[in-house]
């Protein structure tokens, strides 16, 4: 422990510097002991009165919601990395409008969930030393010079691959995590980045509901994203699509539909290993089953109720 924190608050202090601006829900589910939400509260408190870190009190769907940071001020931020102990690349130092406040909740959760569950990923978190030091290849200047920039970046090591080969050894996957709908020209636009004008091997969309998911999928399959050149035959394991979860879930139980099927979260990241394209796309219909009827089906009898 050092001196001056307790274990807890060092906890709590790394989370924050780590991952942003943070709910009290989201610290109680990321902390690794169980703590009650009175206990968590007081924890909360007493650290804001030390002037460790400070609070955003708002409204969110009509019910007052209260978010905890770390101050701006450079000498907070810098006792907070030295008491945790987290190194300067994974440091998140990003000043969030409020309106943006929920959808880094709901990125915090990916983040959580897909590094706690396997490891060997690196997640790299934007606005981070560490993800600006990607690989320059995999967005194009234009798509750079426009603002597009995905919530986050997942490396998956590829077979036979070890720690000497660095960010080569690795193929990257973005993620976009939509917590809201957005319109289908918002959509095509950012899928024609990712197909047309990026070196990503894979694109996991996350979005609000199923109808949004079937939306996604058919700009997908009928503006030409589908079919660009640079995807050489990878179009049915590119893209990924699923729900945003507001809670920490479990990769291997996760569904994401993907070319028509459906399989685990954690299946079709491990697919990215494989060495060949081709080969993933065979080796994706063997993990997966039919699905996108089922959710076009499902969506249906949801509309049909409403």
């Amino acid at each position: 422990m050092r001196r001056g924190y307790t274990q807890r608050q060092i906890e709590i202090l790394t989370l924050m510097a780590k991952y942003g601006v943070l709910g009290s829900k989201i610290i109680q589910s990321l902390l690794k002991k169980p703590i009650s939400s009175i206990r968590l509260r007081e924890s909360l408190y007493g650290m804001e009165k030390r002037g460790l870190i400070c609070r955003i009190a708002m409204g969110v769907g009509g019910s007052p919601m209260t978010y905890w940071m770390l101050p701006d001020e450079d000498s907070v931020k810098s006792h907070a990395l030295k008491a945790s102990g987290l190194d300067q690349k994974f440091f998140r130092n990003k000043r969030v409008r409020y309106s943006h406040i929920p959808h880094e909740s709901f990125c915090t959760y990916v983040h959580a969930s897909l590094e706690r569950q396997m490891p060997t990923l690196w997640v790299y978190r934007e606005s981070t030393a560490h993800f600006k030091s990607l690989p320059d290849h995999l967005l194009s200047e234009m798509a750079k010079e426009s603002g597009y920039t995905p919530d986050l970046c997942i490396g998956v090591p590829k077979k036979n691959a070890n720690s000497a080969h660095g960010q080569a050894g690795y193929r990257w996957i973005a993620v976009e995590v939509d917590r809201t709908n957005r319109s289908k020209k918002r959509i095509a636009q950012r899928l024609n980045i990712y197909t047309k004008h990026s070196a990503f091997s894979g694109l996991l969309y996350l979005m609000p509901s199923e109808a949004a998911m079937c939306s996604l999928t058919e700009i997908y399959s009928t503006r030409g994203g589908k079919d660009s050149f640079r995807l050489r035959g990878a179009a049915n394991s590119f893209l990924s699509i699923g729900t945003v979860e507001n809670k920490l879930f479990d990769v291997n139980d996760k569904p994401i539909y993907c070319g028509g099927f459906v399989l685990p979260l954690g299946t079709w990241l491990s697919l990215f290993s494989l060495s060949d394209a081709h080969e993933r796309d065979r080796y994706f219909t063997e993990f997966s089953v039919p699905a996108m009827g089922k959710l076009l089906k499902d969506t249906e009898d949801d509309n049909d109720r409403k």
